[in-house]
């Protein structure tokens, strides 16, 4: 099967999901170009979320236990892309 994504792009999303400080050299969405977006809070439902999650007002979903967890969904075109950093602990 064929990835819908070309393999720069899955890892800048995955860069974007460490959530850098703003004065960092972070990569953002509107990087990759045109058409990406992040999922908004918006647009969850609480039943998709587990315990100990809480989305953000920008998209990402982070641990309320304070473990290192981040995790984003984007899309583009009609295809979702689920990126996450793991846990420091």
């Amino acid at each position: 099967m064929a990835l819908p994504f070309q393999k720069w792009e899955y890892a800048a999303l995955s860069e974007i999901s460490y959530r850098r400080h703003q004065n960092d050299q972070r990569l953002i969405v509107d990087d990759l170009g045109e058409g990406w977006s992040i999922v908004s809070q918006e647009e969850y439902t609480t039943s998709i979320l587990g315990s100990g999650l809480l989305v953000a007002t920008d998209g990402f979903i982070v641990s309320t236990h304070g473990n290192g967890f981040t995790a984003l969904v984007a899309e583009k075109d009609g295809n979702y892309v689920i990126v996450f950093r793991g846990s420091d602990a």
